[in-house]
């Protein structure tokens, strides 16, 4: 009875060094669940593809979409979403028969952030290492806190959604819109003043 106990114990307090059995079969797990929730994600997102003229998409969102045009962007945006259900969602553009032609992507990109798989990739555990450390010195632990914070503001900037933006360029390129334009908004400010004095 002891001896299965101190078995058990060791499994517990084990080396880091060695892998953890019990670690990789959660990893494991978790992986295979997550990948189980995007496959279904998926699956809904194709179930439920809704469509759109292309004549309508053609003059009223590709310009807009494709940087030409601002002129109404709030209002053509609330329509997109209630013609695509969610901004996660994809929309197929069809002819005037009905048929396909294209599909166009959704406008926000689900695979945001890659999970957490490691404890001391959670930001908890910078916050645990970082109150130990401040008994010693807080300047040491306001480091380690600035220090986790921006790199991972830099991890998060420094992603790119390749998959979402090469789905843009081909809808683009069907389109003939192969120099996709960055039109300043309205709303943003300019050197001259608004209101003069």
């Amino acid at each position: 009875m002891m001896e299965k106990f101190k078995q058990l114990l060791n499994l517990i307090i084990m080396d880091n060094s060695k892998p953890n059995p019990i670690t990789e079969i959660q990893n494991k797990l978790f992986h295979e669940r997550l990948i189980s929730l995007k496959e279904g994600f998926q699956a809904m997102e194709t179930t439920d593809v809704r469509t759109l003229p292309e004549i309508m998409f053609t003059t009223y969102f590709l310009p807009l979409f494709s940087g030409e045009t601002t002129e109404n962007s709030n209002e053509l945006i609330s329509q997109w979403f209630i013609i695509a259900g969610t901004n996660y969602s994809a929309v197929n553009i069809v002819d005037a028969k009905g048929n396909f032609v294209i599909k166009i992507p959704p406008l926000h990109d689900r695979n945001v952030f890659s999970p957490i798989l490691k404890r001391s990739e959670d930001i908890a555990y910078a916050f645990n290492v970082a109150r130990e450390k401040a008994s010693l010195s807080p300047n040491l632990a306001k480091n380690i806190i600035q220090e986790e914070l921006n790199n991972r503001y830099d991890h998060m900037v420094s992603q790119e959604f390749i998959d979402l933006k090469n789905e843009w360029t081909n809808v683009f390129k069907h389109y003939g819109k192969t120099q996709v334009n960055n039109v300043k908004s309205k709303n943003e400010h300019s050197d001259i003043d608004e209101f003069d004095y």
